[in-house]
C-alpha cells in the first residue's frame, strides 16, 4: 500500500463509510512498507487515519535483531547444533533484506535450497551473493 498514489487513501476512506450501517461495516486492512505510517500522515489520508482503530509499525530488525531471527527459525524448524550461515552470510543476509522480516525468510529459503542443491554444508557470503544477485530486479 506504501506505493500507492497519495489521492487513493481519500478513495478508501470513502469506500469505508459507503454503507454507515453498522452491520455492513467494511473492513480494510493495510500492510506496507515503513514508508506507509509517512503516506498515511499525508493529508489526502487524514480521513483514512482518522478512521483507523489500531496500528503497528514493524521496524527493520538491526543486524543483531537479524542473526536472532535467522538463529531462532533454524532451531525452531530442528537445526543442526552446528552453525548452517557463517557470520559473513548473516552479515550479507542482514544487509540484502534491509532487515525486513519477509526478506529475511526468502532470502534464506534461496540460500538453504541452493545449498541443498550443490550439497554445501555451510551457507556462506557467496552462496548469499550468488542466490540475490537479481534481487533488486525483481
Amino acid at each position: 500500500m506504501s506505493s500507492f498514489r497519495p489521492d487513493l487513501y481519500a478513495q478508501l476512506h470513502l469506500i469505508s463509510q459507503r454503507n454507515l450501517s453498522r452491520a455492513n461495516v467494511i473492513p480494510i486492512v493495510m500492510c506496507g512498507q515503513e514508508g506507509l505510517f509517512e503516506k498515511l500522515r499525508n493529508p489526502h489520508a487524514r480521513p483514512l487515519m482518522s478512521r483507523v482503530l489500531d496500528g503497528y509499525n514493524l521496524h527493520s530488525l538491526t543486524q543483531d535483531e537479524c542473526f536472532g531471527y535467522v538463529d531462532h527459525h533454524l532451531k525452531v524448524i530442528g537445526g543442526r547444533t552446528t552453525p548452517i550461515f557463517d557470520k559473513p552470510a548473516l552479515i550479507a543476509v542482514s544487509q540484502v533484506s534491509a532487515g525486513i522480516p519477509r526478506n529475511i525468510n526468502s532470502v534464506c529459503l534461496l540460500a538453504l535450497q541452493h545449498g541443498m542443491e550443490k550439497a554445501v554444508q555451510e551457507i556462506s557470503a557467496d552462496v548469499i551473493r550468488k542466490v540475490t544477485r537479481n534481487w533488486w530486479e525483481e
